[in-house]
Parts: structure tokens; C-alpha cells; sequence
């Protein structure tokens, strides 16, 4: 039985983490042959600051907020006290707002126990999106509160020119919205039009060459809350984007197929070796080869992929992502295959291209990968990242639709 062992690291170690944890409930995100780095540069290129750990996009706002509410305390751990105490008091607000059935809110079931907070779960959307300083912890920011509060008390009368709301530079975003009078009262995740307009206007501004930037500014004409964004990432190409966009949105859904036909024939391996049924007596071995020929179909539609497919991972002004490569060589080599097979089938059998799925799982996973190790595959569930992948687009779009319906209620 696998455990993981937890070690003292700072906010974004521990989100970064966490957020591993909640992969394994997601068949999307699992990761057995080693895409997950060029997904997550895909999700950090399109929908940059978003997290599977995230629910409703509000905690953007709740979270300083709260932390502007501590810096009324006179010590740094006074500050973080009653920081962490106001995210527990959220939790029964949002309940009395939103009705003890909200699966949103952070904490619902666990309470005063919870250990991954909502400040620990958003703190790096919001340095993304230039709500605190990039780089800032809780502990700085509370640090700094009381350097600047000193700074104030000994500054001549005539120079406090703007009170005690004067800022020195690294704080919260000075253009962050007032929190409502009973937000630890009651609340709810409902966006103002003026919160709305704050979050698209300081996404845009951060992520100005991102997909989701783009849609902050740009919601599609025909959309409403009958009509909402895509379900899925592929369904986003029938939107109207600009080239640029259009180019990337296409490479990361080349990338996405190619993957999943890659994760698809490592799955038929799987059942082939396990020699699983289903429940009605039919092989597994046959229903995964079923899957893997509509994902071969998919692929074959459109443009085949290629490494040049990740120079759109580029973002204008900024350093180019590093890419391993072996991660190069085993998709240019994988895509080969791919496009050599004249069926799914002999996809399936080419014994090269099993030979090729089964390297790379060992490559990644070593003494536990699963084709190597038969106490490993008798604990294989049936299926194993049988989903293409996503990009973080589920939360990107829940955090748009919460945006537009704020500034519908406008």
C-alpha cells in the first residue's frame, strides 16, 4: 500500500501537493506514462492560476479579504490567528447562505479540522492574478502591515497624506473591492457586477495572452445561463478566438488525443495481462481495445501532432518552458507509431508500439509500474486515465461562468 509522508513546505508546496492528492480521483489527470508536465504547461498557458482544487471563484475575493480584516491585530501571529479563525468562520457563513447541500464550499464536512484552507488552496491564483505580491506569503504580508504601521506612527503629521490607508509597495491590490459588512454573518459564492468586473478586469491584465484572459473580455455572444461555455475542452474550439489563440487551443487538443490513444492501448495492455472480465463475462481486453479505436478515430481527424505543436506553449515576453527530451522523443517516436498503424488494431498488436508503452511506464514508475509488477496490477481498478485531458478548462470554466453571471446581475 502506497503512503505519502508530509514534510514542513511552504503554502504553494503544500497546494502543489494537494493538488496531486485530488489527481488520483481524477480520471482526466492521472498521469502513468508521464504527460502530466506538458498538460500542466498547457493549463498554465491557457488558463493560468486555475487549480483542480478550486470550487467557486469567489474565495478569490474572500481570501484577502480576510486578510485585510486581521491586519487589525498588533503582532504578526495575532494577525495569522485571526486570519486562519475568519476561513473557519466562512465556512458557517456560506453554509447559512448558500444551504448546508453546497458541495463548494471548502471545509463542508471536515470543519475546524480541515488542514487545506481556502487560503492555502487559492494563494497562487491569487499572486497569478496580481491580487497579493508575487512571491508573498500570509506571514510577509502580515510582516509587512506591521513595518508600514510603525513607518506611519513615526512619519510627521503633515506627511500622512492618505491616512491610515496608506500602502508601501507588496501589499493586498489596492483596487481589491470593500468586503460586505456580514460576510462572516452570511454569504454566498454570487459575484457583484463590481466583483465581477474587479476579477476579469485583474485576469486580463495578468494573463493578457491566455485563453482565459481572452474570455474574461470577450464572453461569446450567444451565451446565457441556458446556453453556458462548453463542457468540455475540445468543445472550446467552436468558439470565436483570435488566431493566436485558435493555433494553441488546436496543438493542445492534438496533444490531448495523441495522449489518450497512448493511455488507451496502455490500458488493453493492462487487461490483457491482468485477464480481467466484465461483468457480464466479456474480456476487458476487448472493451479497452474499443475505446482505443474511437480514441485511434479521433486522432486521425485533422492535423496529426507534432513537437512543434509545444513552441504555442510560448508566451510573448516571457522565457520559454523547459522541455525534457526523452518527454520529446517519446511522443515524436509515439506519434510515429500512431501514424503508421493502418488500424487500431494493428496499433494494438504492433509489437514495437507495446514495446514503447511499456518502457515508458517502467521509465516512469519503476519498480511500482504496473506491467512489470504483478502485485501492482492485481490492484489495478480496470481502467486507468481513461479520459482525455482537459487542461484545467472544468475549472477555468466554472470561474467564467461565476464572472458573467456577476456582471449579468449588474
Amino acid at each position: 500500500m502506497s503512503s505519502f509522508t508530509w514534510l514542513a513546505v511552504d503554502r504553494r508546496q503544500h497546494r502543489q501537493m494537494m493538488e496531486l492528492v485530488d489527481r488520483f480521483r481524477d480520471e482526466s489527470t492521472v498521469d502513468d506514462l508521464g504527460f502530466g508536465r506538458i498538460r500542466d504547461a498547457w493549463a498554465d498557458r491557457l488558463f493560468p492560476g486555475t487549480s483542480t482544487l478550486h470550487t467557486r471563484l469567489r474565495y478569490a475575493l474572500f481570501v484577502p479579504w480576510l486578510l485585510r480584516r486581521a491586519e487589525r491585530k498588533q503582532s504578526v501571529e495575532e494577525i495569522l490567528a485571526d486570519f486562519r479563525e475568519g476561513e473557519f468562520q466562512l465556512m458557517g457563513a456560506l453554509r447559512r447562505g448558500m444551504g448546508e447541500g453546497e458541495t463548494g464550499i471548502i471545509g463542508r464536512a471536515a470543519g475546524r479540522a480541515l488542514r487545506r484552507v481556502p487560503s492555502v488552496v487559492y494563494w497562487g491564483m491569487l499572486s497569478s492574478w496580481g491580487i497579493v505580491a508575487a512571491g508573498q506569503s500570509a506571514r510577509d504580508h502580515a510582516q509587512l502591515i506591521l513595518v508600514e504601521r510603525e513607518a506611519v506612527r513615526n512619519m510627521p503629521v503633515e506627511e500622512h497624506d492618505d491616512g491610515p490607508h496608506r500602502r508601501l509597495p507588496g501589499h493586498l491590490d489596492l483596487g481589491l473591492p470593500e468586503a460586505p459588512h456580514d460576510l462572516l454573518r452570511e454569504t454566498t459564492f454570487d459575484l457583484t457586477a463590481e466583483e465581477a468586473d474587479y476579477l476579469r478586469t485583474m485576469i486580463s491584465a495578468h494573463a493578457p495572452y491566455s485563453l482565459l484572459g481572452h474570455l474574461c473580455l470577450n464572453r461569446p455572444e450567444d451565451w446565457s445561463a441556458d446556453n453556458p461555455l462548453p463542457d468540455t475542452f475540445e468543445g472550446v474550439l467552436a468558439l470565436d478566438l483570435p488566431a493566436d489563440l485558435k493555433d494553441a487551443v488546436h496543438a493542445a487538443v492534438r496533444f490531448s488525443r495523441l495522449a489518450h490513444v497512448a493511455n488507451l492501448l496502455y490500458n488493453v495492455l493492462l487487461a490483457e495481462a491482468s485477464e480481467r472480465t466484465t461483468g457480464d463475462g466479456e474480456p476487458l481486453a476487448e472493451v479497452r481495445r474499443n475505446g482505443l479505436a474511437e480514441a485511434w478515430a479521433a486522432y486521425r481527424v485533422g492535423e496529426p501532432f507534432t513537437v512543434q505543436d509545444l513552441e504555442h506553449l510560448a508566451v510573448p515576453g516571457a522565457p520559454a518552458r523547459p522541455m525534457r527530451t526523452a518527454d520529446l522523443e517519446f511522443l515524436e517516436r509515439w506519434a510515429g507509431h500512431v501514424a503508421a498503424a493502418d488500424s487500431p488494431d494493428s496499433l494494438a498488436d504492433d509489437p514495437e508500439a507495446r514495446r514503447l508503452i511499456t518502457d515508458r511506464e517502467h521509465r516512469k514508475k519503476r519498480g511500482l509500474a504496473r506491467l512489470q509488477n504483478r502485485a501492482r496490477l492485481d490492484q489495478w481498478s480496470g481502467g486507468s486515465a481513461l479520459g482525455r485531458l482537459q487542461f484545467r478548462w472544468p475549472e477555468a470554466r466554472a470561474d467564467l461562468e461565476d464572472i458573467y453571471r456577476g456582471l449579468e446581475a449588474g
